[in-house]
């Protein structure tokens, strides 16, 4: 999918300039979460699309989420574990070595689903959305390849059991965190699939055409945004 949240921007225009009923808009999603067991993540841009001006509609959306964290694992240097030295650090020793590491995510949302105008008031709309949405999902983890080999002074908190342990970190250098951010092949797991989808929003009138908007959707997903109708 190349470039598909700024596709869908550049074609929302002519859609409303050829639909006479058609809303669009755009919000941060405060609340997305892409599984239950992954922490809260705030806000990727939640882009949205409705054709038509009665009880029913048809709501398409799009969302592009994309989230990096740092981590670091470790092993022994000690000469009687097979690996004796491979860095070239002085030999066998009581030594430890820290390697940084960067996993990228990046997950790609659409929904297709039925809105339907459960409450209009002069100064609120309330609307159910029922559908399903199709997501995408790449998670690649790089670690630290170019940067040096640094000894790390004072000794972590985590080798005190062992004062006399030197511990050596290889760290990622811009560079490493630059290829892994454009890496596309070699991922560690990719996912694609359909399930259902379901959601609430509330509409606030701002003037003739634009309107605020909140929401909620499955899995957590908290939603503000404006819109505006044409």
């Amino acid at each position: 999918m190349i470039r598909p949240l700024g596709l869908l921007l550049a074609l929302l225009p002519v859609a409303a300039a050829a639909q006479p009923n058609v809303s669009v808009g755009t919000s941060a999603t405060i609340g997305y979460r892409q599984y239950l067991d992954v922490p809260m993540q705030c806000c990727p841009p939640w882009t949205w699309v409705e054709f038509g001006s009665g009880r029913f509609r048809l709501h398409l959306d799009y969302l592009y989420s994309y989230r990096e964290s740092e981590g670091r694992g470790g092993y022994s240097l000690d000469g009687d574990n097979g690996n004796a030295d491979p860095f070239g650090l002085g030999g066998p020793q009581n030594a430890s070595l820290l390697s940084h590491s960067l996993r990228v995510a990046r997950r790609h949302e659409a929904g297709a689903m039925l809105a339907w105008t459960a409450r209009q008031r002069p100064e609120y709309t309330l609307n159910v959305l029922a559908g399903v949405s199709y997501w995408n999902s790449h998670v690649s983890d790089c670690l630290a390849r170019e940067g040096p080999i640094e000894q790390v002074i004072p000794t972590p908190e985590e080798y005190s059991y062992d004062p006399d342990r030197i511990v050596y970190a290889w760290r990622l250098t811009e560079s490493d965190r630059v290829k892994c951010r454009e890496r596309r092949g070699g991922s560690i797991w990719g996912s694609t699939g359909i399930w259902p989808s379901a959601g609430v929003t509330l509409d606030v009138p701002l003037g003739e055409r634009a309107y605020f908007r909140v929401g909620y959707r499955m899995l957590f997903q908290a939603t503000v945004g404006l819109g505006v109708r044409f």
